[in-house]
C-alpha cells in the first residue's frame, strides 16, 4: 500500500517546481541559465551533449519564459506489467501563452524501431501531459542538429560572450557590464550596417578594432543589438538597433 502511494505522488504536478528531480553525476556539462537569472540561477546539468544542445536552442527561444532539465516523474508500466518511473528531458513555458511542454530529447533512429517499453513510456507521457494542460513532445537530434545546425553554432558561438562580465569579478578586474566601449558601439551604430563596416567608422587600429568586436559579440550575445542568428555570424553580418 505504501509503495502505492509513493507512485502516486511522483505522479503529481506541481506548477511552482524549479528543482530538478534527478542530479547527474555520470556526466557533466555546465551552461550558465541566465533566461530567467532571478527565478533559477544554477547551471544546467546533462546526461547528453545532445540534451546540451537543445539547451543552447532554449537559451536563445524569445519565447522560452523559463525551462528545467529532469523536471518530474511520471509513473508507467513496463511490458511485464509492472510500474516503472519516467523522467522526460525537459519543461518549458512560453511567454505567448500556449501550453507548456513537457519534452524528451531523442534520437531520430530510435524513433523509427521503439521497443514497447518506449511506447508505454511516451503514452504514459501523453496522457499526464492531458491531464495536467501540458503539450508531450519528442524533439529528435535531426531537428536540433541539422535543421538548426547555424543557429546552433551560433548559440554556441555567442553564450561564453553573453556571460562573460558574469564570471568576472568586476570590482577586481574593473569590468562594468555598461562600459565606456558598450556606450561607443551603440551611439555609432545609427542604421543598419555590417561588423565590419561599422568597425572600420569608429577607428583604424587593428587591435582597437578587436578590443570592439569583442563588445559587440557581447551585445548581439545578450540582445543589445540584433543579427540574424539564422545566418552564419561573422564581421560581414549586419546588425541594428
Amino acid at each position: 500500500m505504501t509503495k502505492e502511494l509513493n507512485f502516486q505522488k511522483k505522479n503529481q504536478y506541481d506548477r511552482k517546481f524549479r528543482k530538478r528531480v534527478i542530479e547527474v553525476t555520470s556526466k557533466r556539462f555546465a551552461l550558465r541559465k541566465l533566461i530567467q537569472p532571478y527565478q533559477f540561477a544554477a547551471s544546467v546539468k546533462f546526461k547528453s551533449i545532445l540534451d546540451r544542445d537543445f539547451a543552447y536552442i532554449l537559451e536563445y527561444d524569445c519565447n522560452v519564459n523559463w525551462y528545467l532539465e529532469k523536471p518530474l516523474i511520471i509513473v508507467y508500466e513496463d511490458i511485464h506489467g509492472n510500474k516503472n518511473l519516467y523522467c522526460p528531458s525537459f519543461i518549458v513555458e512560453y511567454f505567448d501563452g500556449t501550453a507548456p511542454k513537457l519534452i524528451e530529447v531523442v534520437k531520430e533512429s530510435m524513433l523509427s524501431n521503439m521497443c514497447l517499453e518506449q511506447k508505454n513510456k511516451y503514452s504514459a507521457a501523453e496522457e499526464f501531459c492531458k491531464k495536467n494542460g501540458l503539450e508531450f513532445c519528442l524533439v529528435t537530434d535531426v531537428q536540433i542538429r541539422i535543421e538548426r545546425r547555424i543557429e546552433l553554432s551560433n548559440y554556441k558561438f555567442l553564450v561564453p560572450y553573453r556571460d562573460f562580465y558574469c564570471n568576472v569579478n568586476k570590482e577586481e578586474k574593473g569590468f562594468p557590464v555598461f562600459n565606456t566601449d558598450v556606450a561607443l558601439v551603440r551611439n555609432k551604430l545609427v542604421t543598419k550596417i555590417t561588423i565590419k563596416e561599422l568597425l572600420i567608422s569608429i577607428t583604424d587600429d587593428k587591435k582597437r578594432q578587436e578590443e570592439l568586436l569583442f563588445q559587440i559579440w557581447f551585445m548581439v550575445a545578450n540582445r543589445f543589438i540584433s543579427a540574424n542568428l539564422k545566418e552564419k555570424l561573422t564581421v560581414k553580418s549586419f546588425i541594428t538597433k
